[in-house]
């Protein structure tokens, strides 16, 4: 089996490795220049070392490294090496790493070459970095040809040629050779200078690696000089499939140097999943970038893990700043949206170290990429926030809830390193953090929650637990458990394990811890805790848990002040009966237990003085506590009478008197006697109350009839919504509960108290002055007695974030006194939960107008659908149809090309998203076909549809290309969850536009207007509820193309022309008859005065005529008549 990982190295075969992008960029190292290239000739006084030496077995781990040749010490301490031993440089470019040290990696590499490589006369050995050189050694010792390469010559000289021939003896000159110098220099120099290069192949030498696949011996990546098939890392998983011949490529003197693999630490963390997948942690992977990668399980434990995600991380997303991702890996389901999940603790992650943890899924079923879900950060620099991870569903909800180590948190004013859990619960659409810190016993140095382990069922109560380690607390360290429950991890430990209580008293205890199984089969899980500095390893064994349950009863209620009546020897008393009660109910337990209790009078006073009465013992003494030993059936309520005697001439009537009941399993006294375990004796379970008390008082100063009237008056609200407005998820996840009650009587009441009923799923966060009953009760005491026209406040702090659909709080106010209006002493508070959001989506392009020519060829642009949350609910998911115009109706070629669809919010915190893409299809709207309304108004469809079919393209003037009037790819991306009131999430479309394709297809026209469209749908059955108008859900993107210059004239055809001038012709004509019909060249009023003219004129030349006839009447305003009597008065 054989894999590698896609970090920034291609896959196929016949890549060029010089282009090779380095990974280690982000991370500048101070080189040296590296040391020149010499291969290393043995001397020949070593010859005979071999039969000299007097061999004998040793451990290999506990060889000192020794120098055969004397005199030459200080010549090899000097320089690097010197400054490599004192900086403890391990792995450096450029620089000595330490010749001297004899890797633990190397002896396993001998010993797997030793035992499992096939290794014959003609294999061909080169190791690098060699030091001891002991992988070598033992693959010559069985037959291979072995090249020795060490960055220094001495080291070649003292260590790697002296123990080679205390080893092989003679056969070194014939089988072994040793080159010094810089592995950059190794590949361009020893075939050439090789003496056996005639039983090599030509060019590049050509070597069979010592594989370890996935472990052991670390493939050096430095300078990209040789690529391995198989990736190597620093744990061994078994492969004993042989490797091919690879092949020795020269390296690129211009690449810096880097780490893929080297340094990967394969295996560092691990876990695996409920589906059987194994997740591997590899914190060391490209420069300390780290990564996680995933392998099936297969169900035939024969076979060999399937390698299913490489790992390979986007750069541009993570950055890599040696954040050790995978240092911690687990898994879970926490996301209803989003799958599976895989989640990756980065404890250097961010700028300021404040660490990380990553959620990672693959990014499709047949990729190997990781794409990032989301991301946690931590709160204080340096606490290393991620170095522990648990994915565990606490409260039974199958949602999987994330528990985060942080080592080295540090409280202020301390000397640091206490530690510090985070507990984050999922409700299927996002993670809250619990409220309540885990710390331990916050002991400085402790490093609590360096280890965090899923212990199963511990207590059977049907709810996971957790063990959390604190491997340096007190020098010695210690382990707690804390018990999984409906409201998610109890913040309050139920157990601590000390190593200081062991009888060893072993240290670095906690610094692992296995999981759950039972071995004594009691049916209850056992664990076994490793103390590492101790070399050792502690099994604790689980006691069956017994649940008891245990109570006082006083029949007699209140006690009258009247005259006692109790005869004792003559002394009269109060008499009480008083019941102590008890009960117990468990998983694998006998039918009946032994309990031992104590019940105490006057508890509450007997701290200060004396009590004021005691228990009638069966001996006649008075004592202030009675205690017995009483066997009880499980499931059954078990009641013990005892009888109290109150001295007749107490003085103080106004303290109530308490009783006070302690009870313990009988076994748990003998415990400690034993010499063995006992697998079937129980112990209770540690939120045991195992004191409990009540109490009852004098009825005082109410009047004749000694009855005390009194009228509590109640009052409560939740603060802030004191007119009952609904409570909104997410914004009230925390309220305050406000009670005030008044005495509105004149007498006092006694005993008087508030009691609180809540739901379940309602947190208490902070219980002020009240005691909590049970998990959902709260009593408060408001006055013993509370005087008349007395009035007093309380206040409650609740929790809501598990609230699902309204609050329903019954406040109840209680006196021993006679309340006379029962009608004001309770409240009932039902306050509905709405689910306040809204979403937007807005839309944006990177280019929203350009001026295109004859020239423009392609344009690439961005169009970003971009989706704002509204309001303080989340919103689980939304999905976004898309619809892009990829190709002009009735051509074939596409004008627009769909690069990618990337679905980010381009922040830290990702909203999860996908998009099916690949499934989208081209299609043309019909015209029957409603689109649903944009909120830009849309452009009213242009003639071009028209037009297009009846006048040639270079006409067009004005195109909008969408899909009304082109084919269109359309695909849905989901997105969320949205558990952010202002959280905002963006699908970005990467698109080419071919300009010159348009132009070719419809000619140049003044304007393009290319629109790709989406509409958001909401895909919650969760019922949003909105105050103001609703946010928009379709939003329309524009890029337009026009035209650089002015708007062109449109060249029309001659005979269009020609039309035109006839068609003018015509009218005119027309025209023309029309008025001749009507007169108008006709012009009736000239002749008439013409013809008057002429008549004048007749008659004044007419002989005889009188002077004084008179003339015709002629209007004296027209210019003609004016003219003519002018030209008749002057011949």
């Amino acid at each position: 089996m054989s894999f590698s990982f896609k970090f920034d190295i291609p896959d196929a075969e016949d890549a060029d490795l010089n282009q090779i992008e380095p990974v280690g960029s982000e991370r500048k190292h101070l080189a040296k220049p590296v040391a020149p290239y010499e291969e290393v000739l043995p001397r020949q006084e070593l010859e005979n070392l071999h039969e000299s030496l007097e061999k004998s077995m040793l451990d290999l781990t506990s060889i000192k490294v020794t120098f055969l040749v004397g005199g030459q010490m200080e010549s090899l301490l000097r320089g690097d090496v010197l400054e490599a031993t004192e900086g403890n440089l391990d792995i450096v470019p450029s620089v000595y790493e330490g010749g001297m040290k004899v890797w633990e990696c190397s002896i396993d590499l001998a010993e797997y070459i030793e035992n499992h490589l096939s290794i014959d006369d003609e294999s061909k050995v080169l190791e690098l970095g060699c030091g001891a050189g002991l992988p070598g050694l033992v693959a010559c010792l069985k037959g291979a040809f072995v090249d020795f390469q060490d960055y220094n010559k001495q080291v070649l000289e003292l260590i790697t040629i002296p123990n080679a021939f205390s080893n092989i003896g003679a056969r070194v000159k014939k089988r072994c050779h040793f080159f010094a110098g810089d592995w950059s220099a190794l590949a361009d120099n020893i075939a050439p200078s090789h003496p056996r290069k005639k039983n090599r192949a030509q060019g590049p030498a050509v070597w069979s690696p010592l594989r370890m696949l996935r472990g052991i011996l670390a493939t050096w990546w430095r300078r990209q000089f040789t690529r391995f098939e198989s990736a190597s890392f620093n744990r061994c998983l078994n492969d004993t499939t042989d490797p091919p011949v690879q092949q020795v490529v020269p390296p690129n003197a211009d690449q810096p140097d880097g780490y893929y693999y080297a340094v990967a630490e394969f295996g560092f963390s691990a876990d695996v999943s409920t589906s059987n997948e194994l997740l591997v942690g590899a914190p060391g992977l490209i420069d300390w970038t780290g990564s996680v990668i995933k392998y099936t399980i297969p169900n035939d434990t024969s076979e060999t893990l399937n390698l299913k995600v490489r790992g390979l991380l986007d750069a541009g997303k993570i950055p890599r700043i040696q954040q050790y991702i995978g240092y911690s890996v687990t898994s879970g389901r926490f996301f209803e949206s989003m799958g599976p999940s895989m989640v990756a603790g980065a404890p250097r992650e961010t700028e300021d170290r404040k660490g990380a943890v990553y959620f990672f899924t693959q990014e499709t079923a047949s990729s190997n990429s990781l794409r990032v879900q989301m991301k946690k950060e931590g709160e204080q620099m340096g606490s290393y926030f991620g170095a522990a991870v648990l994915g565990i569903d606490l409260n039974n909800d199958n949602y999987s809830d994330l528990i985060v180590g942080a080592p080295f948190y540090s409280l202020k004013e301390t000397t640091g390193d206490e530690g510090k859990a985070y507990v984050y619960i999922s409700n299927g659409a996002s993670l809250s953090l619990q409220h309540g810190q885990l710390m331990g016993s916050s002991v400085p140095g402790a490093r609590f929650g360096i280890t965090i382990v899923n212990i199963g069922d511990l207590n059977l109560d049907g709810y996971p637990d957790v063990a959390i380690g604190a491997p340096y607390e007190n020098d010695h360290g210690a382990v707690y458990i804390y018990n999984g429950g409906k409201n998610g991890l109890k913040t309050t430990y139920s157990q601590r394990i000390e190593a200081r209580s062991q009888i060893s008293q072993p240290q670095g205890f906690g610094i692992s811890i296995s999981k759950a199984l039972d071995i004594d089969d009691n049916e209850y899980p056992d664990i076994m805790i490793g103390a590492y500095k101790s070399d050792m390893a502690y099994l604790f064994r689980a006691s069956p848990i017994a649940y008891a349950k245990a109570w006082i009863e006083i029949p007699t209620g209140r006690m009258s002040s009247k005259t006692p009546k109790c005869n004792r020897n003559n002394v009269y008393y109060y008499c009480i009966e008083v019941l102590a009660c008890m009960t117990y109910s468990g998983k694998f337990l006998n039918e009946e237990l032994g309990f031992f209790y104590e019940l105490e009078i006057d508890s509450k006073r007997a701290d200060k003085q004396s009590p004021r009465g005691g228990f009638e013992l069966p001996n006649g003494i008075i004592a202030a506590s009675v205690s017995a030993e009483k066997t009880i059936r499980m499931g059954v309520e078990n009641c013990f009478s005892e009888v109290a005697l109150i001295d007749g001439n107490v003085t103080d009537l106004v303290t109530p008197f308490e009783f006070r009941l302690s009870f313990d399993l009988a076994d748990n006294l003998k415990r400690g006697k034993r010499d063995s375990f006992c697998k079937e004796c129980p112990i209770l379970d540690q939120s045991t109350v195992k004191v409990v008390t009540n109490r009852t008082a004098f009825q005082v100063a109410c009047g004749a009839d000694n009855v005390c009237n009194a009228d509590l008056e109640l009052k409560a609200s939740i603060e802030g919504h004191e007119n009952n407005s609904p409570l909104v998820v997410g914004k009230d996840s925390t309220v305050t509960l406000n009670v005030t009650v008044k005495n509105r009587e004149e007498e006092p009441a006694y005993l008087a108290e508030v009691e609180i009923n809540l739901p379940e799923n309602v947190d208490i966060v902070n219980i002020g002055s009240c005691e909590k009953k049970n998990s959902s009760t709260l009593t408060c005491d408001i006055g013993n007695p509370l005087n008349s026209n007395v009035e007093t406040k309380l206040a409650v702090k609740l929790g809501l974030t598990k609230l699902k659909k309204k609050l329903e709080v019954k406040v109840f106010a209680r006196t021993l006194s006679l309340d006379v209006d029962r009608s004001n002493d309770h409240v009932l508070i039902a306050l509905p939960l709405i689910h306040h959001a809204d979403i937007a989506l807005q839309g944006s392009a990177s280019i929203s107008q350009l001026i295109y020519n004859k020239s423009t060829d392609i344009v690439p642009v961005v169009h970003t659908f971009t989706m704002v949350k509204y309001y303080d609910s989340p919103i689980n998911k939304v999905a976004v149809t898309i619809s892009v115009p990829l190709r002009i109706v009735g051509h074939k070629a596409n004008f627009m090309t769909l690069l990618s669809v990337i679905a980010d919010d381009g922040s830290r915190t990702k909203v999860g998203g996908s998009c099916n893409s690949s499934v989208a299809s081209l299609r043309k709207r019909s015209s029957s076909t409603t689109s649903p309304p944009i909120t830009r108004q849309r452009r009213e469809a242009n003639p071009l549809a028209i037009l297009e079919g009846h006048f040639p393209a270079a006409q067009i003037k004005s195109l909008t290309l969408d899909c009304s009037g082109a084919e269109c790819m359309s695909f849905t991306c989901q997105m969320g969850p949205f558990a952010d009131k202002n959280k905002v999430a963006k699908i970005e479309l990467n698109m080419i536009i071919n300009v010159t394709l348009i132009m070719e297809q419809v000619g140049i026209p003044d304007t393009v207007d290319i629109i790709s469209e989406g509409s958001l749908t909401i895909l919650d059955e969760t019922e949003f509820t909105h105050y103001v108008k609703q946010q928009p859900k379709q939003a329309m993107i524009v890029t337009s193309l026009v035209k650089e210059g002015p708007p062109a004239t449109p060249s029309l055809a001659w005979w269009i022309y020609l039309l035109i001038v006839l068609g003018g012709l015509l009218v005119l004509l027309v025209i023309i008859l029309v008025l001749y019909k009507w007169g108008f060249f006709k012009r009736q009023a000239k002749e008439d005065l013409e013809r008057s003219k002429r008549e004048s004129l007749a008659a004044s030349s007419a002989p005889n005529s009188p002077t004084t006839e008179a003339l015709p009447s002629i209007p004296s305003d027209d210019p003609e008549v004016r003219r003519s009597l002018l030209s008749s008065e002057n011949p």
